[in-house]
């Protein structure tokens, strides 16, 4: 699988990454919400794990984008700030988990194994 990782928190990356790497899977980082655009472009992108505080663009539009090439790729999306709205609006646009921080590197590593568990892509 090839796992987006998009945030600009580097030490969660860090800790994420190798992971990711260690499961079997290929992991793509971004900072930003552009950067994260152009890899989906050049990558078929089988999770995403998207950060709502990236620091330019619309993660919202990010997450659409993904949708629309893959509707079934599964996103999680994980934000320090919650409100009942927002995670609504997010819901909506069909996120597989969404999770608020503290964000736990053992709880997000449980998600990869699940998803690719049910997936059928090997990469």
């Amino acid at each position: 699988m090839n796992v987006l990782l998009a945030t600009m928190d580097m030490s969660l990356a860090r800790m994420i990454c190798p992971r990711i790497v260690n499961r079997g899977h290929l992991a793509i980082m971004a900072n930003s919400v552009k950067e994260a655009d152009e890899l989906i472009r050049r990558h078929q992108v089988n999770l995403a794990i998207i950060c709502l505080q990236l620091p330019d663009g619309n993660p919202l539009a990010l997450i659409e984008k993904i949708k629309q090439y893959n509707p079934a790729t599964p996103i999680v999306v994980m934000t320090a700030t919650n409100t009942r709205s927002l995670e609504l609006s997010i819901r909506k646009l069909g996120i597989t988990y969404y999770m608020v921080a503290p964000i736990s590197v053992e709880e997000i590593e449980s998600i990869l194994v699940y998803l690719s568990a049910r997936s059928t892509i090997t990469d």
